[in-house]
């Protein structure tokens, strides 16, 4: 597969998710078996996401892993 470009997806929407389902960042890492830093990088900065993190996020949420990817809010922070 040489020469095949992979982008990793930003989750920006992962903030109001996790949000929506009333859910800390702990919690959340508790649940999922992703690192509450890992979680919070994720949430606050322009970091990308391994495709088995946006997996494990995804099923814990309840979510399809589509919906994680997003736009940041209207003041240009990540939701």
């Amino acid at each position: 597969m040489s020469g095949v470009a992979t982008t990793m997806p930003k989750l920006g929407r992962l903030r109001e998710i996790r949000k929506s389902k009333y859910l800390s960042q702990r919690m959340l890492a508790e649940k999922s078996g992703v690192s509450r830093p890992t979680i919070a990088r994720l949430e606050t900065s322009d970091e990308e996401a391994r495709y088995t993190t946006m997996w494990k996020l995804a099923a814990t949420l309840g979510v399809e892993p589509g919906e994680l990817v997003g736009p940041a809010d209207e003041s240009g922070r990540k939701v």
